[in-house]
C-alpha cells in the first residue's frame, strides 16, 4: 500500500522528494500524508487507521482522478463529443453511470469549454495555388514593418443572448420578471491598424464605407504612421537611428480600398512606395 510505504520511508528519514519518486506519486501527495502522519503519531493513532481516508459526509465521488483524466483525453480537441456521448463511453469503459452535469462541471474545472466549429468558404484548387504563390513570393518579407488594417462593426445590443438555461422557479408566470430585448440594434463602425511595432487609434465612422469616408480615415491616421514606423525628415536624428521609412501597408480587396483616389493619396502621402501588388498588399 502506497500510504504505508510513504510512512515507512518518512520514518526512516527519506526526503519527501525522493519518497515521491520511489512511490510513484506527486510531491504534494507525499507532503499531505506526512502532515497527516505527524498528527496521527502525536495522537497515537494506529497505522491501520492513520492510512485510511477521512470520513466523508456523502457518497464517494464517481469521477476519480483516473476516470477524470480519461474524460479529458477522450474529449479535448475531439469532434462529436457531446455530454451524452462522453457519458456512454465512460459507462462502457468503466461500468459506471455519470450525469451529464457532473461531466460538464469536471470539464469546466479543467479549463475545457464547448465551442462550435467556425465556418469558412471551401477552398478550390485555384485558391490554393494563389495562396501558395503568395506565400512563396513573400516568405522573406519583413513582417515586423507591416501594418494590417481593416474595418468592422459591432452591435450595441447583440441578439445572441441564450436564455435556455436562464430559468426562474416560481409558482406563477406573472412572478417571473421579463427580459428586455431590442429587435434592431444600432451599430458602431470602426477602422484601425495593427503591427508588431504598434497600433493605430481606432477611427469611428458612420454609415457604409465608401471611398470618400475611407480617404478621410487614412488622412486622420496618417500622423500615426510616422509614430509607429519612424519619423520623417523633420526628425533626422531618430530617422538615422531607426530607418523604418519603408514599410508595408495592407488592406483587403474591398471596393473603397481599390478606388483610384485612394491609390493616388497613398502614392502622394505615404513616402517610400516601392512595389504595388494587384491584390490588397502595398509595400511602402
Amino acid at each position: 500500500m502506497k500510504r504505508l510505504k510513504i510512512k515507512n520511508l518518512w520514518e526512516n528519514g527519506v526526503k519527501q522528494r525522493k519518497i515521491a519518486k520511489e512511490v510513484g506519486c506527486d510531491l504534494a501527495t507525499v507532503a499531505r500524508w506526512v502532515h497527516r502522519f505527524k498528527k496521527t503519531m502525536a495522537a497515537k493513532v494506529p497505522d491501520s487507521i492513520a492510512v485510511r481516508d477521512k470520513m466523508r459526509s456523502g457518497a464517494r465521488p464517481k469521477i476519480t482522478k483516473f476516470i477524470g483524466k480519461e474524460i479529458v483525453r477522450f474529449t479535448n480537441g475531439k469532434q462529436n463529443r457531446q455530454l451524452s456521448v462522453i457519458r456512454d463511453y465512460i459507462r462502457r469503459r468503466f461500468g459506471i453511470t455519470l450525469t451529464c452535469m457532473g461531466i460538464w462541471k469536471w470539464l469546466k474545472n479543467h479549463g475545457l469549454r464547448a465551442f462550435h466549429m467556425s465556418r469558412q468558404p471551401r477552398l478550390v484548387e485555384k485558391h490554393r495555388k494563389k495562396r501558395v504563390k503568395f506565400a512563396t513570393m513573400h516568405q522573406n518579407h519583413d513582417w515586423d514593418n507591416t501594418l494590417f488594417t481593416d474595418e468592422t462593426e459591432f452591435l450595441l445590443y447583440p441578439a445572441t443572448v441564450n436564455f435556455k438555461n436562464d430559468v426562474v422557479w416560481a409558482k406563477e408566470r406573472d412572478a417571473v420578471p421579463p427580459v428586455e430585448v431590442q429587435s434592431y440594434s444600432e451599430k458602431v463602425r470602426v477602422w484601425g491598424g495593427v503591427s508588431t511595432k504598434g497600433n493605430t487609434t481606432l477611427v469611428f465612422y458612420e454609415g457604409e464605407l465608401n471611398a470618400v469616408k475611407y480617404l478621410a480615415l487614412l488622412m486622420k491616421a496618417k500622423p500615426e504612421f510616422d509614430i509607429i514606423f519612424g519619423p520623417g525628415t523633420h526628425r533626422l536624428l531618430i530617422t538615422l537611428l531607426t530607418d523604418n521609412r519603408n514599410w508595408t501597408f495592407v488592406h483587403d480587396g474591398a471596393s473603397p480600398h481599390k478606388a483610384s483616389g485612394i491609390n493616388q493619396w497613398l502614392d502622394s502621402n505615404v513616402p517610400g512606395l516601392q512595389v504595388r501588388l494587384k491584390t490588397c498588399f502595398r509595400l511602402l
